[in-house]
């Protein structure tokens, strides 16, 4: 198995990897970003500035759910998330077994990504970070603010001591001494501020807030807003690096949850203060409907890639996003198991025709336990046979 292999061999198979024309032709289909190689988000798809008279590039990516990349790989959970070296050598295992046996269009890279789950920047207000033995981590889902007057007890996250800060800095240090100077090891916020307002909160007591106590509202996303953007300053200080472009990942923020009103009052100015931050945004992202507030969410300036969950409107994405920003359509997972080449074959065409030339990735994510690593390995391979097909027709 990969994943037995020791430390050094995986990192010298990835060097060997990442310069091979094979791979380096895979990388050209893509536009340089900062985090080209991340697990959830690849980038932008190559060719954003259309020319008449040549076809777009249009990349196509696969993904397991991560409790599934430990069964395929053979390692250990809950090891993962507390011993760098085995998150190391399983994020290198995971690049290898892409570019093997998965054959999609991701690139493999000398990066590793430090990311322990959504609960990390919950965890930096004092929410409870809950490890499963054989699962993602979650964040306690108890409300830490009751009462409206609790908030006066949250205060401003210390980069090096709050919430995981100490295990990431941790992990950071023992992968950075482990790959040396060749790999670039990285770490980030990304979660958006409405989904940490909703755990300190409480989802449904946030939503009524929004009528109830709008300045109340205001007051926490200011609190996180200023919190995020001090972190990042940090941040830099710690790496001596600038402050980058990041990801806005939201998938709290979904229709009819969250209604077009709330959003551009409660959600919308601290998602385009951020992006000012961070000098734009690599990626918007929120798997549930969001096709009602697409048109509060175009006006912030600069989104390189856009995600379009299984329940958002892509005809309605393209026509408001594009060519300014490219699109990152994701499928419903059950539309690969359950499908067949015809299936497949047809909804791929609806997708290209819909998006005709405009800068599009399309990606299968998600393929999680319940069915055998045979049979959705198979179901995978066919669905990217298929997909090259389609658009070598579409060419």
């Amino acid at each position: 198995m990969l994943y037995a292999q020791n430390t050094e061999e995986l990192l010298d198979r990835i060097a060997r990897i990442e310069g091979s024309e094979k791979n380096q032709r895979r990388k050209a289909i893509w536009e340089s970003s900062p985090i080209g190689g991340f697990t959830v988000f690849k980038a932008a798809p190559g060719n954003m500035s259309f020319r008449p008279g040549k076809s777009r590039s249009i990349p196509l990516t696969v993904d397991f759910d991560f409790p599934l990349w430990a069964d395929v790989l053979d390692f250990d959970v809950h090891e993962y998330f507390h011993d760098p070296e085995t998150y190391l050598r399983a994020n290198l295992a995971m690049k290898i077994f892409r570019h093997e046996k998965l054959d999609d269009d991701t690139y493999v890279d000398r990066s590793v990504d430090i990311w322990l789950g959504i609960t990390m920047e919950n965890s930096l207000f004092g929410v409870k970070s809950i490890f499963p033995q054989d699962d993602n981590p979650w964040s306690d889902p108890t409300p830490i603010i009751r009462e409206l007057s609790e908030i006066e007890a949250i205060e401003l996250p210390d980069f090096y001591s709050s919430g995981l800060m100490p295990r990431v800095l941790h992990f950071y240090e023992k992968i950075k001494k482990l790959c040396g100077d060749e790999f670039d090891i990285t770490f980030d916020w990304r979660q958006g501020p409405f989904g940490i307002a909703r755990f300190l909160r409480g989802y449904e007591n946030i939503l009524i807030d929004t009528l109830e106590h709008p300045d109340f509202v205001h007051r926490l996303m200011r609190l996180i807003v200023d919190s995020c953007k001090k972190w990042h300053e940090e941040k830099s200080k710690y790496l001596a690096k600038p402050i980058e472009r990041n990801i806005l990942g939201n998938d709290d923020i979904s229709s009819p949850s969250v209604s077009p009103n709330a959003y551009e009052e409660f959600i919308l100015p601290y998602e385009q203060e951020l992006s000012e931050f961070y000098g734009g945004l690599l990626y918007w992202h929120s798997c549930g409907d969001v096709t009602p507030l697409m048109p509060s969410i175009r006006r912030i300036d600069d989104i390189e890639v856009f995600h379009v969950g299984p329940w958002t409107d892509i005809r309605r994405a393209a026509e408001l996003f594009c060519p300014r920003s490219a699109l990152e359509i994701c499928l419903n997972p059950v539309e690969i198991m359950d499908g067949d080449k015809a299936s497949m074959r047809k909804r791929l065409d609806e997708i290209v025709m819909i998006c005709g030339n405009n800068p599009v990735t399309i990606r299968n994510d998600c393929m999680s336990r319940g069915k055998s690593i045979s049979h959705i390995m198979e179901k995978m391979k066919t669905w990217i046979e298929t997909a090259r097909e389609v658009l070598s027709f579409h060419r």
